[in-house]
């Protein structure tokens, strides 16, 4: 399609529907998310799951935008090397959705693509409110939106050059159990605690040599957030405006 920007749509395992595993998109999140890109006339979208061959450097040089998501399945080390190249050169805008900033699968990437320096806390089934904080044409026509996901909580440890554009809150609920990094053990401590009102950042753009990125928190494979018109409008927007060029 001549004129087109073309897409590369990845998704991990998680992001498949299996029979032992049923989630919220029976054809995959790579390809609802596709979908959806099509769908808006400004690209051409080609979803992959799991494989790495599109991931070589000559592969990735098909694409003029990269949209990963990712749910704690590790991306191989060479396979981040070449995304973490690709668009530090500008060769690539990058968009990365929920997990795929997990530091223990993809820690080549998260630090040097997202500016993400701290690991952060979650749990499932949270109602949120999400509130743009900064005017952006990623969120364009957008003021706030709710859904109920898989909440992440801070710390993220932005490193300075991160542009937050939208916050997550927590609304009135009953006391919730949250998984909170414990840095002195290295592990992941269960605390209970009373989330009402917690703010957390949810989505930024960061700039990465010639290259750009965005980040979107919400996004868990059992919701279906990303059937969404307010959630695949911002999709959309971040890919055009990655793949766009200073000046």
């Amino acid at each position: 399609m001549p004129g087109k920007k073309r897409v590369l749509v990845w998704t991990d395992a998680c992001g498949l529907h299996k029979p032992e595993r049923p989630i919220a998109y029976p054809e995959g999140i790579h390809q609802v998310v596709a979908d959806s890109l099509n769908e808006s006339g400004e690209f051409e979208a080609f979803p992959f799951a799991v494989v790495e061959d599109c991931f070589t450097p000559k592969a990735l040089d098909q694409y003029q935008a990269i949209v990963l998501w990712g749910h704690g399945r590790p991306i191989s080390p060479d396979a981040q090397k070449a995304i973490v190249r690709q668009v530090e050169s500008g060769q690539a805008g990058l968009v990365g959705l929920h997990s795929i900033l997990s530091f223990k699968a993809n820690p080549f990437m998260s630090p040097r693509l997202f500016g993400q320096t701290a690991p952060y806390g979650w749990e499932d089934g949270v109602p949120m409110k999400y509130t743009v904080t900064k005017a952006h044409p990623i969120f364009e026509g957008v003021d706030s939106f709710e859904v109920e996901d898989e909440a992440y909580y801070e710390p993220y440890g932005l490193v300075e050059g991160a542009d937050v554009l939208l916050e997550m809150t927590v609304p009135n609920c009953e006391t919730r159990q949250s998984r909170v990094f414990n840095f002195d053990e290295g592990k992941y401590d269960v605390e209970t605690f009373k989330v009402a009102g917690l703010v957390t950042r949810a989505a930024w753009t960061y700039a990465i040599g010639k290259g750009r990125s965005f980040y979107l928190q919400p996004g868990h494979e059992t919701d279906s957030t990303y059937r969404n018109p307010v959630v695949q409008g911002i999709i959309t927007r971040a890919v055009k405006w990655v793949t766009e060029t200073e000046g």
